[in-house]
């Protein structure tokens, strides 16, 4: 119920509370529940796992649409866990005509003036956190950023991307 009933009061204007309580009670409700649009937040509810495939695939929830001639700033906490041997490596699949750059903190840093370029995470084993962020500058194409991993070097050994993995985006002017 965003802002139903807008008014503007008048000098002298008498009010109940119950009149105040109503307009402060929805609009505060809409406020607090309703994801703005030019906002996106998305989760992976569900284990991520490559073993012996460094094929690229896509990391289910980590992902968000991208209208035509829009700019969108993104950050993804990615929890994971590969081998030293496999790593993990990661890539961005994007509409037609998109820009932007990406890249990463984590046991070691990059950077990329390439969205789509194919970055490699070390790994140390263990489970870990990589921060990536991004921009993304569409051209007249809508579609969909999506992040896609896989192994960096064919290994038995799983890497893993953990539920709870989670993306903000933010459109931007």
């Amino acid at each position: 119920m965003p802002f139903t009933n807008p008014f503007t009061a008048v000098a002298f204007q008498k009010f109940l509370a119950s009149d105040w309580n109503t307009y402060i009670r929805d609009n505060l409700n809409f406020l607090n529940t309703e994801q703005p649009a030019w906002v996106k937040v998305n989760r992976t509810t569900a284990v991520f796992t490559k073993n012996a495939n460094t094929t690229l695939s896509d990391v289910t929830g980590l992902s968000f649409a991208i209208a035509a001639n829009e700019t969108w700033l993104f950050w993804i906490a990615l929890y994971y866990s590969s081998g030293t041997t496999p790593d993990l490596k990661f890539t961005f699949t994007v509409p037609s005509g998109c820009t932007g750059s990406q890249g990463f903190v984590g046991a070691l840093n990059s950077t990329s003036a390439s969205i789509t370029v194919t970055t490699v995470i070390p790994a140390a084993g263990s489970a870990q956190v990589a921060t990536i962020s991004g921009l993304a500058i569409n051209s007249t194409t809508a579609g969909t950023i999506q992040l896609q991993a896989a192994q960096n070097v064919s290994d038995a050994s799983d890497s893993t991307i953990f539920a709870n993995s989670h993306l903000l985006a933010v459109r931007i002017p």
